[in-house]
């Protein structure tokens, strides 16, 4: 995994706008498998597997998330747009079971229902990094701990430490600045990731090489190898073709769009 260094974060100069698509917070409400089955009996916009996984689960619209909560009071909340609103969720749900307590179940002890520390468990989100496109194959030749094959997937990934050594999340990106960042534990770790990440592939930029409709995205090797395969094919799909394909040049000038057809049939 790539280390960060505190020198190369500058959220000051950063236009870098983070789009949250999945926030998961999870809180602990105490012991409330009793309650829980209660709860749904009166509640029918609940859903209950009793003692399957999970426990109960609960849709809100405004804001928009879903809670799943367990017979060991452990509750996830996912689906948030960002963290406060994922923690009123959290709080309305506890506002809620002790309403329904007091009501219902007034001899349910009040000190079994609780209010642990929040935690966020994980941040997915996206990002267009500045700079665009990258040339993401020199990248990842150059830095030993992106995984990238193109031939399966056209983005690279890679994993992103602290100064600490802690993990700071997973970063898939692409040649055009695209970027998906998941696992941080903290907004503050997102910014991070991705400050430390647009830093890093600066040098990457082909912005320099020229306009945007100038640039080849695919690489010249891959090229070749494509032009080469193409080659092969063709010859061995029209027995009737004399003309001798003697080089990679050559062909590059019969490389036409009917030929291409050809070869992709």
């Amino acid at each position: 995994m790539s280390e960060f260094r505190e020198g190369d974060v500058q959220p000051e100069n950063s236009k870098i706008n983070i789009i949250i698509h999945n926030l998961v917070l999870v809180v602990y409400y105490g012991d409330t498998a009793e309650i829980q089955n209660r709860y749904v009996e009166h509640h029918p916009e609940c859903r209950s597997g009793k003692e399957t996984f999970p426990s109960l689960t609960l849709m809100f619209g405004r804001p928009k998330g879903t809670m799943m909560q367990f017979l060991s009071g452990r509750t996830v909340f996912v689906g948030g747009a960002n963290y406060s609103s994922t923690l009123y969720l959290a709080l309305v749900f506890r506002l809620r079971l002790e309403a329904f307590r007091r009501e219902y179940m007034p001899n349910f002890p009040k000190e079994k229902l609780v209010f642990g520390h929040p935690k966020l468990e994980n941040l997915v989100f996206t990002t267009t990094l500045p700079g665009a496109p990258f040339d993401i194959g020199k990248f990842a030749a150059d830095t030993s701990d992106v995984k990238y094959n193109p031939t399966s997937f056209p983005g690279a990934t890679i994993g992103l430490l602290n100064s600490d050594g802690d993990p700071l999340g997973t970063a898939v990106f692409f040649e055009e600045g695209k970027l998906n960042f998941m696992g941080c534990k903290s907004q503050e770790d997102a910014e991070t990731g991705v400050t430390y990440l647009a830093n890093k592939l600066l040098p990457y930029s082909c912005k320099s090489r020229g306009i945007v409709n100038e640039i080849v995205t695919v690489r010249e090797k891959e090229y070749l190898e494509a032009i080469a395969a193409a080659r092969a094919r063709l010859n061995e799909k029209s027995a009737n073709i004399t003309t001798v394909i003697a080089s990679d040049d050559a062909f590059k000038e019969l490389f036409t769009d009917d030929l291409m057809e050809i070869c992709l049939e």
